[in-house]
């Protein structure tokens, strides 16, 4: 997940009032915020969910920097 986090792309939308952020091989991964700090925990919490319902689906996931959820545990 932290490969994945890191590839994130950030933006300042809503003339810089709000901050918009995804991840580009996750489609629909996405979250946005007043500040970094938390849009980045929103990303994370919005990642492990799209994740949990990929593997769910049966569905493949991406690779990321040459990283592969091969296998994941969820606390």
């Amino acid at each position: 997940m932290d490969a994945a986090l890191t590839t994130a792309r950030f933006e300042k939308i809503d003339q810089g009032q709000i901050i918009y952020a995804e991840i580009p091989a996750f489609r629909g991964v996405w979250a946005r915020g007043q500040t970094r700090q938390q849009v980045k925990e929103e990303l994370r919490n919005v990642l492990k969910g799209w994740i949990e319902l990929e593997i769910e689906r049966g569905s493949e996931l991406p690779s990321v920097k040459g990283a592969t959820f091969t296998e994941l545990t969820f606390a």
